[in-house]
């Protein structure tokens, strides 16, 4: 993935990129700099199909390993954590994804900036460990972070929000076998929107976060997409989590 220009597109953006922004607000189209080629889009969906995050095709969806059932992306999602880029199954240590990350997506190809908002949604689907495995993902799904009304382009730095909901839960994984920290980033109908409660979604009564149900949630909010997504790796320390 090449779309780290974004991130300090971004980061460094002067007064001189802002009317890009206000013009989007306005009616506008959006930045150049704030589209994913169709190269980075290919990319996006041919990582999620090799770590199984979608199957090959949606009848072949299974709820033991795959997130979700299908991916047919229109933007790319960029996330770093102080700094280390997630670029389709970048590894990293417990003690790196302590803070919630910086996140920006790009807008879609064939939407208006102004026109809509997003929802991002990080969820372990390995929890408490990878299929095949033992005890295997018996909290599959687990919320790490759900935040709404997103906007393409905009960074959202390392600071909790009345958007977020709930509020961002590092990853601990039990587990030595690495899970797969999915990012989703989903497209709200259009005007004020109320989100659903996650809390009414888990597959399994009183397992909290564990066993979120993202495509019951998806469903329930009117939510379109993924129109982005991207993952890491992360397993249990050496001698000691989801």
């Amino acid at each position: 993935m090449r779309f780290y220009p974004l991130l300090a597109f971004v980061a460094s953006a002067s007064t001189a990129a802002i009317p890009d922004v206000e013009a989007q607000a306005n009616g506008g189209s959006s930045s150049p700099s704030c589209k994913a080629d169709n190269r980075e889009i290919a990319i996006s969906k041919a990582a999620f199909l090799k770590a199984k995050v979608i199957p090959p095709r949606p009848s072949q969806y299974n709820d033991k390993v795959n997130v979700i059932p299908s991916f047919n992306p229109d933007a790319t999602i960029a996330i770093d954590y102080n700094g280390k880029q997630v670029e389709y199954g970048t590894k990293f240590q417990t003690t790196e994804t302590t803070l919630q990350p910086n996140v920006v997506f790009t807008a879609e190809s064939d939407l208006r900036y102004a026109d809509y908002n997003y929802t991002v949604i990080i969820a372990d689907p390995d929890a408490l460990s990878p299929a095949g495995t033992t005890p295997g993902p018996l909290l599959k799904n687990y919320l790490h972070w759900i935040y709404y009304d997103a906007k393409p382009c905009l960074e959202r730095k390392q600071q909790p929000s009345a958007k977020d909901q709930p509020m961002y839960a590092a990853p601990t994984p039990p587990s030595p076998q690495a899970h797969r920290y999915t990012f989703l980033v989903y497209r709200q109908p259009k005007g004020v929107y109320t989100p659903p409660n996650p809390a009414t979604f888990p597959q399994t009564l009183g397992a909290s976060r564990g066993m979120f149900d993202v495509n019951g949630y998806v469903k329930a909010g009117r939510l379109e997409g993924p129109v982005a997504g991207n993952y890491f790796l992360e397993a249990a320390p050496v001698g000691g989590g989801s």
